[in-house]
């Protein structure tokens, strides 16, 4: 009897194997082998992640529609037509294996866990009044100048909001997920994209050069417009 009601508390104690952490390895493409990591981090209920293709200059991308149940893990690339990503992890909880689909086809994709990884910092905001007001920059896609804004409030909180825009793809505005501005270095991301930015103002606050990343990484330089512009 003692035997069978310790069989019972060990399948009851037993644990799906984590997401959590980083992971690398490849996506087999027809010929080549396409190096590709990816982190996800967990705080309370909520997942995150983001992931690097270090051949086509996409480093810490946020994921799209993130979803990790028992040992499964699901997500997109963000961008048109973005490729679709479904993983199941192994028993042993240090591999990851699935496929990516985009276009209607399949490829394999592997993964082994390398670390664990602590969930990123909150972002921190000092002298918010440098970010306030309207800052535009153009992205060159295909050829073609693709218009980007983002514009900085300051919130009933005290802290401040910011929202994005892109006149040349439709109108209206998306709120920013995280905002982070110190020591002249802003940061945010757009997680209904999956787009993020880093870039670095200039001594006298009205230039901010960066990179803004969604799928690959671009270089883009924001410039503040007038306060009339408000």
């Amino acid at each position: 009897m003692k035997s069978l009601s310790f069989l019972l508390f060990a399948a009851i104690i037993q644990t799906s194997p984590s997401a959590k952490g980083l992971w690398d390895g490849t996506i087999s493409l027809p010929g080549q082998e396409l190096a590709f990591s990816a982190t996800f981090t967990q705080v309370g209920n909520t997942w995150s992640g983001t992931f690097d293709i270090p051949a086509q200059g996409a480093k810490d991308v946020p994921v799209g529609a993130l979803t990790v149940a028992d040992n499964s893990v699901s997500f997109t690339v963000p961008g048109a037509g973005g490729p679709a990503i479904k993983m199941t992890i192994a028993a042993d909880g240090k591999n990851m294996s699935g496929t990516l689909t985009q276009g209607g086809a399949n490829f394999p994709i592997r993964l082994t866990w390398k670390s664990d990884v602590k969930p990123p910092p909150e972002l921190e905001i000092t002298d918010a009044g440098k970010l306030e007001g309207i800052w535009e920059g153009a992205l060159s896609v295909g050829g073609a100048d693709i218009r980007l804004i983002v514009r900085f409030a300051n919130a009933r909180s005290g802290a401040i909001d910011g929202f994005f825009a892109s006149p040349d793809q439709g109108p209206g505005e998306i709120l920013l997920s995280a905002i982070g501005f110190k020591n002249s270095e802003l940061q945010f991301k757009v997680a209904n994209i999956g787009a993020s930015f880093r870039g670095t103002m200039n001594t006298d606050g009205t230039l901010i050069n960066g990179t803004l990343s969604q799928g690959i990484a671009q270089p883009i330089v924001l410039k503040k417009q007038p306060k009339d512009r408000l």
